[in-house]
C-alpha cells in the first residue's frame, strides 16, 4: 500500500518461491521459440528480400544473419545455453522433450480455447497459425 494507505503499489507473487522442478522453466522457454519460429511474420527475410548487409561484415555472417533460424538448432542453443549455466541430468535431459511437447499441447488448447471464446479478438485472430482460427 502507499504510504496513505490507500493505493495498492505492489504485489509479492510468493507463487515462485515454491521448491520444483526447474526443468519446467526451460521446457516452457523451449517451447515458446519453437511457437515463435513458426510465425513467419517473426522470421527473417531470406534471398532477394533480404535487407543489404554492411559492407564491413564478412558474406558467410551476412548470410547467415538473413537466413531463418531452424527450429532445431534453435532449441539446442537455448538448451546448451541453460545447461552452461546449470548443467541437465540425464534424467533431466531426458524428460525434456514430453515436457516441451505437452507445453506445445498446452499452448496450442488454451489459444484455441480462448480464440474460440473472443472470435473477434484481434490479437488473439492475428496470432493463430493459418488453418488454426476457430469457426465461427
Amino acid at each position: 500500500m502507499d504510504a496513505a494507505g490507500g493505493a495498492i503499489v505492489g504485489i509479492i507473487d510468493f507463487g515462485d518461491l515454491v521448491h520444483s522442478w526447474q526443468l519446467n522453466e526451460l521446457a516452457v522457454c523451449a517451447a515458446y521459440v519453437l511457437i515463435y519460429l513458426s510465425y513467419d511474420k517473426w522470421r527473417q527475410p531470406s534471398g532477394a528480400e533480404a535487407p543489404a548487409a554492411p559492407a564491413q561484415a564478412p558474406a558467410a555472417a551476412a548470410a547467415a544473419a538473413s537466413a531463418p533460424m531452424e527450429p532445431l538448432l534453435a532449441l539446442r542453443s537455448v538448451c546448451r545455453a541453460y545447461h552452461t549455466e546449470r548443467p541437465l541430468s540425464d534424467a533431466e535431459w531426458s524428460a525434456l522433450p514430453t515436457l516441451i511437447s505437452c507445453r506445445l499441447a498446452m499452448s496450442l488448447t488454451i489459444g484455441s480455447f480462448s480464440a474460440a471464446q473472443d472470435p473477434e479478438n484481434e490479437y488473439l485472430r492475428l496470432t493463430l497459425a493459418p488453418g488454426c482460427a476457430p469457426s465461427r
